[in-house]
């Protein structure tokens, strides 16, 4: 959503929520309805008969018609009360962070679509044909082929910040047109390179904790305070061992199909986070009944179990043919800092699916409902950008173009799929 309608939709949503408006509306109907209509002989029983009954009709409907627009204006704007998705203003907090992901499009790609955006803080010009775009997402181990270790303390919980926990009920509730539900994850409290292996240090905690800190960093519980001026307010992104947030793992994947087509989930309006936008095939948390193992601590093999239980649950393709290892697949661990710098990984993977096979098997998906553990979907619509394309996408913070096709997407979405391209393009590059 462009960032004037959201100014302007807060600005109807707070007239919504005056409940005075309502009794004003009122009060002028009648003042109009009785006073100044001439033609109606004024006397006292007909207005206690009449606009009694009336009254009380008339501002129900009244207040019911506000109430829909509020709850419409509350679901499209929450995304933008309780993250900073304006990605020009994101960056600038963090002047001292050399690490974003940057993404050079080519000029004659989409040259209005340039020229409108000249003004943009985020857009520099380099050269006479490209501009290169920068985005809210920090790589901080690119795929080298290096083994990763976990170390993992099971029993280790996160505890939840003191000014998160005071202001728990305001920031839970700005989730509130979005379905959730809570479950055990895992936190990775840091990592670190050791000789030849990066080691992952990880413990445990909740999908509500990280509701009401990663994903409500920028809500505004009192005036001009919110938990990412306290806690992560710059001029540098604050390190995970120093982190005071839930930090819940996550992990996208990029899927190509066997006709060259990557998949894209258009999201739902009543998930957690990117409402009515362009997702990647697979975006979820790291779950818990999938990556732990009889012991209940998290494995190598648990992360590759997890990532191939999601793409089954999420498009309901069959794993048997998909076999996902983190030497092979993994492009990169990242921190994403629209949730105030959340650790993430990056795959890619191939299916043995035409993109038309893979509708069909989403289509059967949806209509038998057989996720056994009843997970909310991202979204019941796909869309296709074929690899071929990929030269000719342009990609701002949130949004992109190719041919006269638009989505829009978060910046930290628009900032994997800039270095997903990238990944792509020198892979093709080796190959031939």
């Amino acid at each position: 959503m462009k960032h004037k309608k959201v100014k302007l939709f807060r600005w109807v949503l707070r007239i919504c929520e005056k409940e005075n408006l309502q009794i004003v509306i009122g009060m002028i109907f009648f003042t109009i309805l009785f006073v100044y209509n001439k033609k109606y002989v004024f006397k006292l029983s007909d207005l206690l008969d009449l606009t009694l009954i009336a009254s009380f009709v008339f501002l129900y409907i009244i207040k019911l018609l506000s109430g829909i627009l509020s709850s419409y204006l509350k679901n499209q704007l929450e995304d933008h009360m309780k993250l900073e998705t304006d990605s020009n203003r994101l960056i600038k907090k963090y002047p001292l962070e050399n690490g974003f992901v940057t993404y050079n499009n080519k000029m004659y790609i989409f040259k209005d679509y340039a020229r409108d955006k000249s003004g943009s803080n985020t857009l520099k010009k380099n050269g006479k044909d490209s501009y290169v775009y920068k985005f809210p997402v920090v790589i901080n181990y690119e795929k080298n082929h290096k083994n990763i270790v976990i170390n993992d303390k099971k029993d280790n919980y996160y505890e939840l910040n003191e000014i998160a926990k005071e202001n728990y009920t305001s920031l839970f509730n700005s989730h509130s047109t979005s379905d959730v539900y809570n479950q055990v994850n895992v936190r990775l409290d840091r990592f670190e390179e050791i000789e030849d292996e990066l080691h992952l240090f990880t413990s445990r905690t909740t999908f509500y904790d990280s509701l009401v800190t990663n994903r409500a960093i920028d809500f505004e519980f009192q005036k001009g305070m919110t938990l990412r001026n306290m806690l992560n307010p710059g001029p540098f992104i604050v390190s995970l061992d120093e982190s005071k947030l839930s930090n819940h793992l996550g992990f996208n994947v990029f899927i190509e199909t066997l006709d060259g087509d990557i998949i894209f989930v258009k999201r739902s309006m009543n998930v957690s986070i990117g409402k009515g936008s362009l997702g990647p095939s697979i975006a979820a948390s790291l779950k818990t009944r999938y990556c732990l193992n009889d012991d209940l601590s998290f494995t190598i093999d648990g992360l590759e179990k997890a990532v191939e239980e999601e793409i089954k649950d999420e498009l309901g393709l069959n794993t048997s043919s998909i076999k996902i290892s983190l030497k092979e697949h993994l492009i990169a661990i990242y921190r994403d800092i629209l949730e105030g710098g959340k650790p993430q990984f990056l795959f890619k993977a191939k299916v043995n699916y035409t993109s038309d096979e893979v509708k069909e098997n989403f289509k059967k998906y949806l209509k038998e409902k057989n996720d056994k553990y009843d997970t909310i979907k991202d979204g019941d619509k796909l869309v296709f950008i074929n690899t071929s394309d990929l030269s000719r996408i342009f990609i701002a913070p949130d949004t992109i173009f190719f041919g006269k096709k638009k989505y829009s997407l978060l910046p930290a979405v628009a900032g994997t799929f800039a270095y997903y391209i990238s990944h792509w393009r020198s892979e093709s590059n080796e190959n031939n």
